[in-house]
């Protein structure tokens, strides 16, 4: 809760503001203190945005009320709760504050760093406006996310954090293992919360929840509030205060966007065409620092890997992410492409939510996302705190329902045709880059693996993916599969400005085309059919309308020959389609078994339709999912209700204290704080002599044992 003296100026003890300052009066207005106003001045925050004017007041109300923040991305929701948790930690004298103070949640740890990096960075410039050591204020961080060890963690908690700043998963995952106290926390701040819900962490949420006092303020912020977080807002959350804006428009007005209509095979040569002819990104050139960057979102795993070695054969720099890559190598990639070590950033939607980095020139959608809320944090990662920005859309026959949707609900205007750049690609830049990544795939075995893995994690994707209104059906139907639309017979602006031909270039070509036309032979023969009479034959009687018993003649007796050769038909396997049809069929089915996973590394599933198989971590294998079922790993029901895993409790605290010489600093029964005079809370000591974990003597004493060895020495000295 905040404290009554965060509107008004500190304590008398430190610096004067420059009240002439209109940068730290327009802080003072919204409730901010001296301290950190001149801070965040001094970090170039002149004012605050339009989400933090709202939501500010209300956070520094007293008493307490909860709050709820949904404006677009890039508005500044981060200092809109960042601001009043530290001020109110500001504010509390260092020997009383509770541990933790404030708890942050967010989806991904690509944010969760940045929250950290954002918090700490404020901190320290209030700590440099205040002049004196007794007036500066050391504020604790701590991160809790997966991929890092567990027992550093475990060190980080026990070192009396202020602000916590996690990932649902791991912390409840650290709370059940360590019995942590949560009885005195004040602030909770769920940071991108459609996305907590999208990515299935309700049951943690709900066990958190149901450890948190009822005496704490809640903020929840996100770019969008679906239903599934509404529900849980009304029942988390008290009498809470709805800040909303941009409700019309989510969009920034400063984001520039155009679509190009291509189909999945040309997409990849689109994608290149588009990035060196419209947008003028070549190859990599260290010296050039004024280079864009670019941020392509695609959507599997696998669309990540083939794109990002694609583009590295093609001397592009390249940085790449997705939710199953390990912590370290996805800090790695992320810290080159905000250092400009990088142009390009291959991503998965894991990168769409929350991350901030400074300056992105564009936004290419690979894949066009099927939901409004996905289109609105793509988009949102560039055209931020009033730059310009632009973001590139590719669309194929399968995406036009869910066109069709964005531009209903974020009223796109793309069916008046006049306020994007909307079209196709130009069929000389199609040809020469498809033409250029055929021969690639020739060459190169990895990116025609890579490429075969992609053509199955499409398929599944395809099913999978979720489906568009019926009403947007019907209307790509009518409208945009017609011949009459700019979408697929104009070509798009980015390529047609300052581009027309004369009329004697239109002539030339006009007759380059005629003269291709008029001598082009179909060939139907295979590039790999061998050279034998049977096969000859049978080409020349199968491209001329024969009965089908003269067909059935052909076929058995080129039968008959192969069997005369080396080949014994109870073993022999053919290696062309329809050789040994049922084996196959069967090699085909087996083989899209392992296909494409998500991006958080689960395995896709048919629309309305379970897994069948699941990875037997014991076994070493895949097995069904009734036997899945049967092994399924325990779980146990904790006081609320809720049912979590069995291996949350693993004792691996237990053993981790016993290592480090600890006893019982996180007893259910004793609260963390750094007073422990504090109401509600207990000194935990142990006496001389008691035996800790594992028999070994502990090394704390107590008041009467330290006196009673002082009277010793003293007896002695006599």
């Amino acid at each position: 809760m905040a404290d009554e003296s965060a509107s008004t100026p500190g304590p008398s003890k430190r610096r004067t503001r420059p009240q002439g300052d209109k940068s730290i009066q327009r802080w003072l207005a919204v409730g901010v203190n001296g301290p950190l106003s001149e801070a965040l001045v001094a970090r170039g925050l002149k004012q605050p945005t339009p989400i933090q004017r709202a939501c500010l007041p209300t956070a520094f109300s007293v008493p307490h009320r909860d709050l709820i923040g949904m404006s677009r991305t890039g508005s500044g929701k981060t200092l809109a709760y960042l601001i009043p948790v530290i001020q109110h930690i500001l504010n509390l004298p260092s020997g009383s504050r509770p541990s933790p103070s404030a708890i942050i949640l967010c989806p991904n740890r690509e944010l969760a760093l940045q929250i950290l990096r954002v918090g700490k960075a404020i901190c320290r410039s209030a700590n440099s406006v205040l002049r004196t050591a007794e007036e500066k204020v050391d504020v604790q961080w701590t991160l809790a996310i997966g991929g890092d060890a567990m027992e550093t963690q475990f060190s980080a908690l026990s070192s009396n954090p202020d602000i916590i700043v996690a990932t649902p998963g791991r912390f409840l995952h650290l709370v059940v293992e360590m019995d942590f106290d949560l009885r005195h926390v004040q602030h909770v701040v769920y940071d991108e919360a459609d996305r907590l819900f999208e990515m299935g962490f309700r049951p943690q949420l709900d066990e958190i929840l149901s450890r948190l006092p009822s005496s704490r303020q809640n903020y929840l912020f996100s770019a969008t509030i679906p239903a599934m977080v509404a529900e849980f807002a009304r029942a988390g959350l008290t009498n809470p205060i709805f800040h909303q804006l941009d409700s019309e428009n989510k969009l920034s007005p400063d984001l520039t966007m155009s679509f190009f209509w291509t189909t999945f095979a040309e997409k990849t040569a689109a994608l290149l065409g588009v990035m060196q002819t419209a947008l003028g990104l070549g190859s990599k050139e260290p010296s050039d620092e004024i280079r864009p960057q670019v941020i392509i979102f695609v959507a599997t795993k696998h669309h990540v890997e083939y794109l990002a070695t694609l583009l590295n054969l093609l001397d592009y720099r390249v940085s790449f992410i997705y939710g199953s890559l390990h912590q370290v190598a996805r800090k790695e990639q992320l810290a080159a492409f905000r250092a400009k070590s990088t142009d390009v950033l291959v991503v998965t939607d894991v990168a769409a939510r929350g991350l901030d980095i400074p300056v992105i020139d564009y936004v290419i959608n690979y894949d066009l996302p099927t939901s409004s809320q996905q289109f609105v944090h793509r988009v949102g990662r560039t055209a931020r705190a009033g730059q310009k920005g632009e973001a590139l859309s590719f669309v194929t026959r399968e995406d036009l329902p869910h066109l069709v949707d964005l531009d209903s609900s974020l009223n796109l205007g793309l069916r008046q045709w006049c306020q994007h750049d909307i079209g196709t690609i130009p069929r000389d830049v199609l040809e020469d880059r498809t033409e250029a990544l055929r021969s690639l795939q020739e060459g190169n075995g990895d990116i025609a693996g890579l490429y075969q893995v992609l053509l199955k994690s499409q398929s599944l994707f395809e099913k999978t993916k979720n489906r568009a209104s019926t009403t947007a059906y019907r209307i790509a139907k009518e409208e945009f599969a017609t011949g009459n639309t700019r979408l697929r017979d104009q070509i798009n602006p980015r390529f047609d400005k300052g581009q027309e031909k004369s009329d004697t270039e239109v002539a030339r070509d006009r007759a380059v085309l005629l003269h291709s036309l008029g001598s082009f032979r179909p060939s139907n023969a295979r590039r790999d059919a061998p050279s034998n009479p049977s096969f000859k034959s049978a080409k020349r009687i199968t491209t001329s309308a024969v009965p089908s018993a003269a067909a059935e003649r052909v076929s058995a007796s080129s039968k008959v020959q192969s069997s005369t050769g080396f080949q014994d038909a109870t073993f022999w396997i053919g290696s062309t389609p329809g050789a040994d049809r049922a084996f196959d069929n069967t090699t085909r089915i087996a083989s899209y078994i392992t296909a494409a996973t998500t991006d958080e590394g689960q395995q896709a599933a048919a629309p309305g339709k379970a897994s069948q198989l699941k990875w037997d971590r014991k076994r070493k294998r895949f097995t069904n999912a009734t036997d899945g079922e049967k092994g399924q790993s325990k779980k146990i029901r904790t006081e609320s209700g809720s049912v979590i895993p069995a291996s949350f409790k693993s004792g691996k605290y237990q053993a981790w204290r016993s290592t480090q010489g600890k006893l019982g600093l996180f007893s259910s029964t004793s609260t963390r704080t750094r007073n422990p005079s504090q109401t509600g809370s207990r000194k935990v000591t142990a006496p001389s002599g008691v035996m800790g974990d594992h028999g070994r003597k502990s090394e704390l004493r107590t008041s009467s044992s330290i006196l009673n060895d002082k009277r010793r020495s003293k007896r002695h000295k006599r």
